[in-house]
């Protein structure tokens, strides 16, 4: 269990605890965490009340006690248009989001995966598109150059198409923002990438999670949970077709550590300025 002063001794961890917990005595929630590990008490997450929005009280319809006069529209009289809407007269925002693409990739599959929120099979078309715009379908997986090379129009597309069906709480600019909120990590020893993964629903009580383990909600799925399918596949479970991740590069983590290559190229992706 490294237990170090400060981020700038992170460094002289050894290698082989790369995979642990690491607790830093000047960051005042990693130093609760160790106490409370110490002390073997399970932590208590404390809400952040800082964040609630107050609501003004609601506006009184009406100053007196007598009740408002009736007003009839002739039109209230007419029966209501009981006839069937046709599914071709149903419309969403997502129709409107335009299917570019620099190389005649189709994404009306996933336009329509996202606007039934169908949002674990969409996850899954996303690696697809992604794979065929980056001309990497044999691999079957993204690296750093990949990613940072990416389609413009491409990954502009595909993230508007995340952010108009959910609203806004699905895609790589809503995972970007939280990204930079959690101080912009640019290295793996940085504890900001762990509050990253916390926030968007990766990591749960100190342990990074499978795909299977995440929500696809949108009711219940914290911001920025998805698309997840750049994570990486340090674990066996989420190596080639067993999970919906990117299978980014075999590695051993007691060398690298369990997450260190996903980390890269999440960043890879997320200091595009483009997004």
């Amino acid at each position: 269990m490294p237990v170090v002063f400060s981020d700038r001794d992170l460094h002289h961890v050894p290698i082989i605890l790369n995979g642990h917990d690491k607790y830093v005595i000047e960051d005042n929630l990693s130093f609760t965490e160790l106490c409370y590990r110490l002390r073997k008490q399970p932590t208590i997450a404390i809400p952040d009340f800082t964040r609630a929005k107050l609501q003004p009280p609601p506006e009184p319809k009406f100053l007196s006690h007598e009740p408002p006069p009736v007003v009839l529209n002739v039109g209230e009289l007419q029966e209501p248009d009981t006839s069937p809407t046709k599914e071709s007269e149903v419309t969403h925002a997502i129709d409107a989001v335009a299917l570019e693409s620099e190389q005649g990739v189709d994404y009306r599959n996933l336009r329509d995966l996202l606007k039934a929120g169908e949002w674990r099979e969409a996850d899954k078309e996303t690696l697809k598109v992604m794979l065929k715009a980056a001309n990497r379908e044999s691999e079957g997986w993204l690296d750093d150059d990949s990613l940072r090379n990416f389609p413009c129009k491409d990954l502009r597309t595909i993230n508007r198409l995340w952010v108009t069906a959910s609203n806004g709480h699905f895609g790589f600019s809503v995972q970007k923002k939280i990204w930079e909120e959690c101080g912009s990590p640019t290295t793996y020893y940085n504890l900001g990438w762990d509050k990253f993964g916390t926030r968007v629903g990766w990591r749960r009580k100190r342990n990074w999670l499978y795909d299977k383990e995440l929500e696809f909600s949108i009711d219940f799925s914290p911001v920025g949970e998805l698309p997840c399918n750049l994570r990486g596949t340090s674990m066996g479970a989420r190596v080639g077709g067993t999970g919906t991740g990117v299978r980014v590069e075999r590695w051993s983590s007691f060398t690298l550590g369990s997450i260190s290559k996903e980390y890269v190229v999440v960043v890879s992706l997320f200091s595009r300025k483009d997004l």
